[in-house]
């Protein structure tokens, strides 16, 4: 607890401080706040996600996060020993439950030379319907290690560092309304809002389009901006900022026509930094939106690539004919039509014919042909996964 040395050294008005723990376990390290600092430590000496999880909110914790998730490798990290599928969401290896609310997807400590490979673990669970959101860390521990070199902006009401409202601060890292940076910073918003974490209806967007702002300083140049609708890539803008100018832009995003459900991210990737000022672990700077929820039919929700693979199967009931399979494949995007191959050839249907119309259609889906080729390079049955 830092109140009482803040206090003492007159520094109430530079920031506000909250007592949280970082919950080292065999099943991962969470990070849970806020806390009361005379209660006992949550639980950490167990390797069950749902009773750690379970334990940090009974002792007062609004936002749980599960950190590093590949951290120290990719075979050990938690998402290594459940061997997360990044087509379908699911875990290949142990089973492993989501109850936290917060993914960190940048851990400017943690070495990670992919920098899309954890905001696919992220992708993998939204398609599957798992709204964990995401967050960045500095994971500051040690003298040498930059503070808020990796880092979350949360949406406030007060832009006053001694008046921020601890319990809005969770809420809204809870919901999404927030972005993600490691020396690029990014926004979505429509109608001069910020609308990251909100749902949209369709409609609105017909008279309002989504932008997004990227802004960064002089010593930091983002280079790409991408737009990924359910996972799948959708746009790429070249960006130029000028040398040694900080670089503050806002651009259209345009969103596919195809009408369904969706959730919009925004990725700015950017050069490494190798001033000795902000000495990197990785050699890339980053940025990720936080998703907009974009509401298709109107009914108040968002359904996930898997809900809306499981709603169409259901429609189509016990009988499943080769045509109708292939004319729904056609009306829904990439990430649901994997749902669609994964769901219905794992729960009985005729597979092999259903297998022969995924192939004919994996031309036209990128993520099809990724999840199809990865089931020949595992040698896996879709129904028993032998």
């Amino acid at each position: 607890d830092y109140r009482p040395v803040q206090e003492r050294m007159g520094l109430n008005r530079y920031f506000t401080p909250t007592v949280g723990n970082e919950i080292t376990t065999e099943a991962g390290h969470f990070n849970a706040f806020p806390l009361d600092p005379k209660d006992r430590v949550p639980l950490h000496d167990s390797k069950d996600v749902a009773a750690i999880v379970k334990d940090a909110r009974d002792k007062g914790a609004k936002a749980v996060i599960l950190n590093h998730p590949r951290w120290p490798n990719h075979a050990e990290g938690p998402y290594g020993l459940c061997d997360l599928d990044h087509a379908t969401g699911e875990s290949l290896g142990a089973d492993m439950p989501h109850p936290y609310d917060a993914l960190e997807v940048i851990n400017s400590q943690t070495e990670e030379k992919e920098p899309m490979m954890l905001v696919r673990d992220w992708f993998a669970l939204m398609n599957r319907g798992i709204g964990v959101t995401a967050v960045g860390s500095s994971d500051s521990h040690t003298v040498g290690g930059v503070v808020g070199q990796g880092r979350t902006y949360l949406r406030s009401s007060t832009d006053d560092p001694a008046a921020i409202d601890v319990d809005e601060a969770a809420r809204n890292l809870v919901a999404g309304r927030s972005s993600i940076s490691m020396g690029i910073f990014v926004d979505v918003r429509c109608s001069a809002r910020s609308v990251m974490g909100e749902l949209l209806p369709a409609s609105e967007l017909t008279e309002a389009p989504l932008r997004a702002r990227v802004a960064a300083p002089s010593w930091v140049r983002p280079r790409k901006l991408e737009l990924y609708v359910n996972g799948s890539r959708c746009q790429e803008i070249a960006l130029a900022p000028e040398e040694d100018a900080p670089f503050d832009a806002t651009f259209e995003l345009a969103l596919p026509a195809r009408g369904q459900d969706a959730w919009v991210c925004v990725v700015v990737t950017g050069d490494p930094v190798d001033a000795p000022f902000w000495p990197q672990v990785n050699a890339y700077t980053l940025a990720v939106s936080n998703p907009v929820w974009i509401d298709a039919d109107a009914d108040g929700i968002c359904a996930s690539p898997r809900a809306h693979a499981e709603a169409l199967l259901s429609r189509m009931g016990s009988t499943m004919d080769v045509e109708s399979f292939e004319a729904i494949m056609k009306r829904v995007d990439g990430p649901t039509v994997v749902m669609l191959v994964h769901l219905a050839t794992t729960r009985g249907e005729p597979k092999a014919h259903l297998l022969e119309a995924a192939h004919r259609r994996a031309g036209a889906y990128p993520e099809l042909e990724t999840y199809l080729r990865s089931l020949e390079e595992r040698q896996l049955d879709p129904i028993t996964g032998d």
